[in-house]
Parts: C-alpha cells; structure tokens; sequence
C-alpha cells in the first residue's frame, strides 16, 4: 500500500490533488481512498488531505500516520506543524519552496524528520503564477509526486486531469494544468 498526506490550506487544492491521484488509480485497477480532514471549514485555514493506493482491498478508515509520501502546498506550515510526522525513514516529502531541497532537509531533520527521508524542493508557486496566473501549485506538486514515486503514470493522470477538468475549467485552463503538472514532473 502506497499512502501520501498532503498539507495545505483550505483553498489550496489539496483535496484536488488527492481525488486526481486516486481517479487516476482507481482506472487503472488499484484499490483507493482520498478524503480531506479539516476543523472550521474557512478558507486559509491548515488542512489535510490522505490518500491510499493499493492492489489489495483496504480495510483501514483512518487518517495517515505513517505516509510513504508527504506533500506540502503551503511552506509554512513547515514551521507550524510538523509535517514530517511519521515519514517512513526511506520516505519522500516534496515542498513548494524556492529554497534548496539540503536547507528545507536541514530544517525540518532539526524538528525530528529522519535523515534518510528524501526532500525534494521545486517553486511550484512560481510555476503556477508563471502558466497560470494564479498561485494554485498543487498540480505542480502531482506532477513532481509522479516523477518521483511512479506511483501512477503521467499519461495516465493527465487523461484523468483532461476528463475532470474540460468540463468544469474548459480547454484552456486544462490544458494550462497539464502544462504545470508536466513542469513539475520535469523539476524532480
């Protein structure tokens, strides 16, 4: 079984990322589950979201305490939470941060993440304001998570993205999605 947590805010897209990874999984034949967590729903408020992919049927109902992946939308929250909580040692946290990867890594060892733990930092912010216009990155981190889990394939997710977006965004805005999925893929 393959679990991720997702720290945002509400807002953010974090639930987004966690319906797109597992509509793309439940297609191809995996067992899945996404749901959001959050206190007062306002929007900016600190949030998560879980997923879980698997082969097999899953009998676990509870939020993820110990995910193969972390994502986080919002790098502050970094110093608000401890976002590394319960990272697998060989674990993957990828944050939006124009910082280097070894300086977040080195930031958040000092709040007890494992030194194994690979950190991979990308400007998804910068990105999606770049292709976008708006600072929406949590279809850059998707994109990132793809590349460096393989957890899905990147044709895969982007057929999802075209089905699910066409008809709420239209052409342009997914096709502008695809776009910043696919340069967070390039970034990891």
């Amino acid at each position: 079984m393959f679990k991720v947590r997702i720290h945002g805010r509400a807002g953010q897209g974090a639930k987004t990322i966690a319906q797109l990874l597992a509509e793309t999984s439940l297609k191809v034949g995996k067992f899945v589950q996404a749901f959001p967590s959050y206190g007062p729903v306002r929007t900016g408020a600190p949030m998560n979201a879980f997923v879980r992919l698997s082969d097999e049927p899953i009998s676990i109902y509870s939020e993820i305490k110990e995910p193969d992946a972390v994502l986080v939308i919002d790098p502050l929250l970094i110093d608000m939470e401890n976002v590394g909580a319960g990272l697998k040692k060989n674990g993957l946290i990828i944050v939006n941060s124009v910082h280097p990867s070894d300086v977040l890594k080195k930031k958040l060892i000092k709040k007890g993440l494992h030194s194994q733990v690979k950190v991979i930092a990308l400007p998804a912010s910068k990105i999606a304001l770049e292709i976008l216009k708006k600072d929406i990155p949590n279809t850059v981190l998707l994109g990132a998570l793809v590349k460096a889990t393989g957890v899905i394939k990147l044709n895969d997710l982007i057929k999802t993205v075209k089905e699910k977006f066409n008809k709420k965004l239209g052409s342009e805005l997914t096709n502008a999605n695809i776009q910043v999925i696919k340069k967070g893929y390039e970034q990891v």
